[in-house]
């Protein structure tokens, strides 16, 4: 999702919620496998709670370099140490620590930096397991077949999503995401074989079958959108009553903007005073959508690459349509979008290099490279600085 600029998009949020629970799940599992009872001193953990701000102002001040790095070890190992220490599976302590530095603007930073020691400990986990020993040949064999069952789960997330008012192209996409078993279920199965609960040449067979899922998911996701663009007709049958009426009104618009970032903001501030409710902004986040929309924006929540919510547009008044988003092949792909889709309105697009730029206008989209005329605007801002000769 990342490589295709989906991490922002709804389906994408709706896949890794759905992640989000079924680790906790595995989690809780962790935490009371350790066979041993907390002690009293288990409810200080609930310290971290007023410890919060201390904790944040930490991070504030632990600048973006290796000591952010450092204090994001230091948060995890301590506490699964102190969690340990009362009776508790240090994997809950930090679990714990994790959410407390959720939604501070410096915790992406901070993810991004332990990201690759992250992953590194994933290989060696993983290579710890294959170091356990081979299992039997009839035991691979069940572990092929468990992995490539994991290719019907989006048979199973498909018709749950709709049924909880879910767009289809949301529910086909997120299914797609989802169509491999996750390694913390090899984990769970690691740690139960570990405490004697199943044998533990099923560790080895079941990262076989995570392996198999993997293969089998990699062409499922990637053929999502082709599959929702072929069969949409049916799959919108799907499409709940309560779904339609949560529409936002798009009528009069001639000029939409795709992606109200900074730049998307600027433009639609530039334009709005001379065009009014005729300029139309896009956004697939909605806590965005509402800030903007209480600064009087006109701004809907929705997918830039949904085809189901441009046809709820009149092609005919759209005059010009700015793709402001973050990721260059997402902005080619509306574009490609558009134009099967009949749009006839002028397109142009910010391009951040001019590699990026020249595909573009051969395209036939207007580009704008961000860094390249920068330059000039920042000149035209300076100079007003200076005392005319």
């Amino acid at each position: 999702m990342q490589e295709r600029g989906e991490v922002d998009s709804s389906h994408s949020a709706l896949a890794i919620g759905i992640l989000i629970v079924q680790d906790l799940v595995a989690v809780l599992f962790l935490a009371v496998s350790a066979g041993t009872m907390p002690t009293i001193y288990a409810i200080g953990m609930l310290a971290i709670i007023p410890l919060r701000p201390l904790i944040l102002r930490l991070l504030a001040v632990a600048g973006y370099g290796e000591l952010l790095t450092l204090l994001g070890l230091a948060l995890a190992i301590g506490s699964a140490q102190i969690s340990e220490l009362v009776g508790i599976k240090g994997d809950l302590g930090t679990l714990f620590v994790g959410a407390v530095l959720a939604g501070h603007h410096k915790s992406k930073a901070m993810a991004n930096n332990l990201m690759q020691l992250k992953d590194l400990f994933l290989v060696g986990f993983f290579l710890s397991i294959g170091l356990g020993g081979w299992p039997s040949t009839a035991l691979i064999l069940v572990s092929i077949l468990i992995g490539m069952l994991a290719g019907l789960k989006p048979l199973l997330y498909f018709p749950l999503m709709t049924r909880f008012h879910t767009s289809p192209r949301t529910a086909v996409l997120a299914s797609g995401v989802l169509a491999n078993h996750s390694e913390f279920g090899l984990i769970v199965v690691s740690l139960a074989a570990t405490a004697n609960l199943l044998d533990p040449e099923w560790s080895a067979a079941f990262s076989i079958a995570v392996a198999v899922s993997f293969i089998v998911a990699a062409p499922l996701s990637s053929a999502t959108h082709e599959f929702y663009r072929k069969h949409r007709d049916r799959l919108l049958s799907f499409q709940s009553p309560e779904l339609v009426k949560s529409f936002e009104p798009t009528d009069g618009a001639s000029i939409v903007i795709l992606g109200m970032g900074r730049v998307g903001t600027g433009a639609y501030d530039s334009l709005a005073p001379h065009w009014g409710q005729e300029v139309l902004g896009v956004e697939e986040l909605e806590s965005r959508v509402a800030h903007h929309i209480s600064q009087e924006r006109r701004v809907v929540t929705a997918d830039a690459s949904d085809p189901d919510f441009w046809s709820r547009l009149n092609f005919d008044e759209l005059k010009l349509i700015m793709l402001a988003l973050t990721n260059h092949r997402e902005n080619m792909l509306v574009a490609e979008l558009l134009r099967s889709m009949g749009c006839g309105g002028e397109l142009a697009a910010v391009a951040r290099h001019e590699g990026h730029a020249a595909e573009m206008r051969s395209a036939g989209i207007s580009a704008f490279n961000l860094y390249g005329e920068a330059g000039s605007g920042f000149a035209a801002h300076a100079s007003e600085l200076l005392t005319p000769p």
